[in-house]
């Protein structure tokens, strides 16, 4: 495993920017816009991953690995974890954010687990939401370093899996998840949380032409994180 990276100062990327954790002095506004240019969405301006107080967690793993990430954990409710293990990663040129990536638990999912396995899914399970570079500033390996760094930040919290969607019809974007390490689920294939939840559990994929990537974070994570064929009562 690669030694931990300390993303509050940052470090060095593609075309000479900057990755780092967002700051609070970030602007907002354009951090929504590289959002809805590369998911066709909007975030809404009080969204906690532009408001709250993230990556609390993935600052614990870097200093201290999983046993400071417990100390951290100790007391915390699950929205609070959700904010813990939440990220929006930058990059910077000069004094200007030109690009990110948005990384959180897919908190929407834990609504029918009970507590605990709830919070087992927070800190294991990481969706990758968007990757996002200024126009101006695209095909100079920027978006790479994003992933690059947000994989580094997250593998000292042993989780064990990112995965998110995009629109199948983009191969473009497709050849770059691919070109990241990430699996292309097929249509009628599901993410397999069954491990980390203790009981069928899986992710598939949206509406329409969406499809499914995914991989491993953590080496010490060895179970098949794919399910094929259609899985009746899912």
């Amino acid at each position: 495993m690669a030694d931990p990276v300390d993303l509050r100062r940052g470090v060095r990327g593609a075309g000479g920017t900057r990755i780092r954790f967002r700051r609070p002095s970030d602007d907002a506004t354009l951090l929504r816009r590289l959002y809805q240019e590369a998911v066709d969405q909007d975030m809404p301006p009080d969204h906690p991953l532009l408001t709250g107080e993230t990556s609390a967690a993935l600052d614990a793993g870097a200093q201290g690995g999983p046993s400071m990430i417990r100390q951290r954990l100790t007391g915390r409710t699950l929205f609070e974890m959700y904010l813990d293990y939440s990220a929006v990663i930058v990059a910077e040129s000069g004094q200007s954010v030109i690009g990110a990536i948005f990384l959180a638990p897919p908190l929407q999912l834990l609504d029918d687990l009970p507590s605990p396995t709830a919070a087992r899914v927070v800190t294991a399970v990481i969706k990758l939401t968007a990757v996002a570079v200024s126009s101006s500033h695209r095909s100079l390996g920027i978006g790479s370093s994003l992933v690059k760094q947000a994989r580094a930040a997250y593998q000292p919290c042993n989780t064990a899996l990112m995965y998110g969607d995009f629109d199948g019809e983009n191969q473009s974007l497709g050849r770059f998840y691919t070109g990241r390490g990430f699996e292309l689920f097929d249509h009628d294939d599901v993410v397999d949380l069954s491990p980390i939840v203790g009981t069928p559990f899986y992710i598939r994929e949206g509406e329409g032409t969406d499809r499914l990537f995914a991989r491993r974070i953590s080496p010490a994570y060895s179970f098949p994180i794919r399910r094929s064929g259609f899985l009746p009562g899912f």
